[in-house]
């Protein structure tokens, strides 16, 4: 995927997950994150890509963190 698809893809599931009802949101929030890591797989290079290499760290935090819960 083109770099700038990835933002793209960032933005529209933001919106989706802005429009998802309240008791979908933990769900909603979950497939979001696992999609973002799928578009900033593990491959990602931070000496290479530092921006692409941050989202999916924050997506890796986000989604443990919501594991917790």
């Amino acid at each position: 995927m083109e770099r700038i698809d990835r933002w793209q893809n960032l933005v529209s599931g933001a919106f989706r997950l802005g429009e998802a009802g309240g008791g979908e949101k933990p769900d909603a929030a979950r497939e979001y994150l696992d999609n973002v890591l799928e578009v900033f797989g593990p491959g990602i290079d931070p000496l290479e890509d530092w921006e692409g290499y941050a989202v999916r760290r924050m997506a890796l935090a986000l989604r443990e963190a919501l594991s917790e819960r």
